[in-house]
Parts: structure tokens; sequence; C-alpha cells
């Protein structure tokens, strides 16, 4: 007993976890925030090469298409396996709270982008909103050594700061494009 009052009183650092979340998983949760609402009209044929009608979350991605909040990749595809970053974070909350300027309501593919726009300028807006809006992401020293650590927000999005920021989303009582209203 001694030694598990040991452990309880003395504070532990956590360390983070390394898992980081995909592309699909982080539509699965803003589709599942949006109260899994039932797409109509779902294409007979998908739209994305990469993305059979049979798989289960094809209403999903679907449903993040019509909703505004993603349209897939220049090269036509959904890229559901990919992992997602703090950019692909900003940008998915941004357009799910109902940006006037978000991204392009289709079943279409995006034009590709200008080769001179970067990637950090290409979220530019969406990163100022979350931050503004959402919050900063908790410092957290994810290697152990003591320091919390910079994260580069093109870097893989970790599950922990998903998940804060979907909260704090919540928790500023923003709704997600699409959710069900309920009387």
């Amino acid at each position: 007993r001694a030694k598990a009052r040991a452990r309880k009183q003395s504070p532990v650092p956590r360390r983070h976890s390394s898992a980081t979340v995909t592309r699909g998983q982080l539509v699965r949760m803003l589709y599942r925030m949006a109260g899994s609402p039932t797409v109509k009209n779902l294409p007979k044929t998908s739209p994305y090469k990469d993305v059979a009608t049979t798989d289960p979350d094809y209403p999903a991605y679907i449903w993040a298409a019509d909703a505004g909040i993603t349209s897939g990749w220049d090269d036509g595809l959904f890229h559901p396996d990919e992992y997602a970053t703090r950019h692909t974070l900003a940008a998915f909350l941004y357009r799910a709270a109902g940006s006037p300027d978000g991204a392009a309501r289709l079943r279409q593919i995006r034009r590709p982008l200008r080769a001179e726009v970067k990637k950090t300028e290409q979220f530019k807006t969406e990163n100022r909103w979350a931050a503004r809006t959402l919050g900063a992401y908790p410092e957290v020293d994810r290697d152990g050594d003591g320091v919390a650590d910079v994260v580069d927000p093109a870097s893989p999005l970790y599950f922990s700061d998903a998940l804060y920021m979907l909260m704090a989303y919540g928790d500023k009582g923003l709704k997600v494009v699409g959710t069900p209203v309920v009387d």
C-alpha cells in the first residue's frame, strides 16, 4: 500500500501519445459531430478513385464534400489514409463552421493551385481563424525531455491535438455545417 500511495503522490510526467490522425478519421469525427446525417442521393459511382462506394465511410466522405469541408485532392483522390496535419484540421474546422470563403461546395474536384502559392499560405486564413477562435494548442512534451515540443503545422496531426481542438470547437458552441436541427 505504501508503494501505491507513493505512486499517487509523486507527479509522473505524462508523455503524449504519438498516434496520428488520418484524413478519413478526421472526416468521420466531424461527421459524427454533425450527428451522422443521412446523405441523400449518394453517387452510384464514387467521385474518388481511391474510395469505393462499398466503403463504410463513403457517406461521410460525400457528406464532407457536400458540406464544403473537403473536396479531396487535386489528383482526383480523397486520400483517406493520408495523415492529417494541423493545416488540415484548421481548414476542415474553418469550413465546418460555415466560412463564406471556405471550400468549394462540390462533388467535383478542386482546380489545381497556382504553383507560386505556398502550402503555408494556402491555409493562412484557416490557421488564423483557428488560433483566434479556438485558441492555441496546449504545449506538450512529446519526447519526454522536459521541454514542450514545437510542432510544425504541416507535420502529422496527433490524436490528442485533434481532440483538444474538436473539444474547443464544441465548447465555443460552434456547430458543424449540415448538423440536423432538433426541435
